[in-house]
């Protein structure tokens, strides 16, 4: 059963990371998962900046599909985002994790 406007359901979560290379590592090489799509890159495209909704982006991204799920993945250069506060408690706005079924947890 789909919902009013047919969703069937997820298909991918986009989570802006601050070092892609340590991202892939844990998405694909400790996770597991399947690189989806050639890696994307970019830098002064009017159209990327339009849909993201930010004038002059640059960055990079890849998309790895974990069991029955995408993550799509991005580092920002510009405008590149503030450190994130590694104490930020979960009661805060936003997303504040993701799960991931397993197998074997060792």
């Amino acid at each position: 059963m789909t919902g009013q406007l047919g969703v069937r359901g997820i298909h991918h979560i986009g989570v802006s990371v601050p070092d892609i290379a340590k991202a892939r590592e844990f998405y694909i090489d400790i996770l597991g998962g399947v690189e989806e799509v050639a890696p994307l890159e970019w830098r002064d495209n009017p159209f990327i900046d339009a849909v993201v909704g930010l004038e002059g982006s640059a960055a990079n991204q890849f998309i790895v599909r974990l069991g029955n799920a995408h993550i799509e993945v991005f580092e920002y250069h510009a405008p590149r985002s503030a450190p994130q506060d590694p104490d930020r408690g979960v009661n805060n706005f936003g997303y504040t994790h993701f799960a991931v079924q397993v197998d074997d947890v060792a």
